[in-house]
């Protein structure tokens, strides 16, 4: 491949090994009716080399896909190079700001877990036998209905301060507190993410 055809291809030189480079310079200029060398006596070819050399190191900046056998003859430039100082500057930042970071969660989340309720005492709810062979809750009787003592356990439920029920009847102890506790883990967890989008005067009016 001439350098005509390279270049009406698009064949960049960082994308053929340097002795081949080399070759197609020499062409080009003996096609040209010119001397093939382009450097001193004792490196003619020194120019071409170069070039080729900072070519590949270009290409390898820009992240473009190197042929394994150019990287071979270029392992040098192929290295992981040192990080500037800008991207240690980076660095340092991302790292302090990683220590400060477990730090203001904590804080936050210290601030939402103050949302969290007590769980209120669980009581047993029972369902009363009337003398009509059906069964009621305590003063549901109807008239000329009685107790006739026995009793079983319809369910689990809240009582209030006040001696009250509240909330749904759950068939277990378990399922009442299961129940409650993912109430409380969202409450908690949804004022979280609202501490996360407040700026630092209304974070501190929560504390």
């Amino acid at each position: 491949m001439s350098l005509t055809e390279m270049e009406e291809s698009g064949v960049e030189p960082w994308q053929v090994p340097q002795k081949r480079w080399v070759e197609v310079q020499r062409e080009e200029r003996r096609r040209l009716g010119q001397a093939e060398e382009s450097g001193p006596p004792a490196a003619p070819f020194s120019d071409y080399e170069e070039y080729h050399r900072n070519d590949v190191k270009r290409a390898i900046s820009e992240g473009k896909p190197i042929p394994p056998e150019v990287l071979k003859e270029y392992r040098d430039l192929s290295a992981k190079p040192e990080p500037s100082k800008q991207a240690e500057l980076k660095k340092k930042m991302e790292e302090k700001k990683a220590e400060v970071l477990p730090q203001k969660n904590e804080r936050l989340q210290k601030i939402a877990e103050a949302v969290r309720e007590t769980m209120p005492e669980i009581v047993p709810i029972y369902r009363l036998k009337g003398t009509d062979g059906n069964w009621y809750r305590a003063g549901g009787f109807p008239t000329g209905v009685d107790s006739t003592g026995e009793r079983k356990t319809e369910g689990y439920a809240f009582q209030s301060s006040q001696g009250t029920t509240v909330g749904t009847l759950a068939q277990t102890e378990q399922e009442l507190k299961d129940r409650w506790k993912k109430t409380e883990d969202k409450k908690v967890s949804d004022f979280y993410a609202e501490l996360l989008k407040m700026p630092e005067e209304r974070i501190k009016s929560q504390e």
